[in-house]
């Protein structure tokens, strides 16, 4: 398993020449992220109404949006090439899209309990649950719970480096705050790179293993 230093360097050496398809991609994503949300904001019907649409919008639409955004950034450190805008809606296909919307909500409720507890504890089902949306994209198939408990068992041993590794990059953060967000297009791309990078050597390693 590669360090967070070299996983970093890899990263910026994958993005080399790909940063305006990334970012482009990128803002996509957040638009139609955003919109979803603006529009449980702005509903006029009841309270209750509104929050059972953007549930089911979050089910049904980005967390779909959320396993394509994944595989785009997967492909681009597996392959090399260009990351295409229509990957970002792959996981709409009847092969994925039962499994996104599944294990997601299982593993956002999952998350939203464990919180509930304490936040340290949902800190660490968060890192633990991590990997699952690259999971789903290489093995949609699997059930909601196996896919999870695979993400749970690829991260055991590595929360702490990929807690260090999201750690780093609060710097950025505040530069994106400073830029009034548009920092965070580059950060975001930057971010989901090396998250898949950190499930590519994860996966290797299990694998060697195996």
């Amino acid at each position: 398993m590669k360090n967070n230093a070299q996983i970093r360097q890899e990263t910026r050496e994958i993005l080399r020449g790909k940063w305006l398809a990334g970012v482009v991609i990128t803002l996509v994503y957040f638009l139609i992220v955003g919109l979803l949300s603006a529009i449980q904001r702005t509903s006029e019907e009841p309270s209750a109404f509104g929050s059972l649409f953007y549930l089911l919008a979050l089910v049904v639409i980005a967390f779909p949006l959320q396993v394509g955004f994944s595989m785009i950034w997967l492909r681009l450190v597996r392959t090399g090439e260009h990351p295409e805008i229509k990957t970002l809606f792959a996981a709409f296909s009847r092969r994925y899209h039962r499994s996104a919307m599944g294990t997601l909500l299982l593993m956002n409720i999952y998350t939203f309990l464990w919180t509930l507890l304490l936040i340290i504890p949902g800190i660490i089902k968060s890192l633990e649950y991590a990997m699952t949306p690259y999971i789903i994209a290489d093995e949609p198939e699997l059930g909601c719970n196996e896919a999870i408990e695979k993400s749970m068992a690829m991260m055991r041993g590595h929360r702490w480096q990929l807690f260090k590794m999201i750690l780093g990059m609060c710097g950025w953060l505040l530069l994106g705050l400073l830029t009034f967000g548009i920092a965070w297009l580059w950060i975001e791309s930057y971010y989901m790179v090396a998250l898949a990078k950190f499930y590519t050597e994860l996966k290797g390693e299990a694998a060697g293993e195996a």
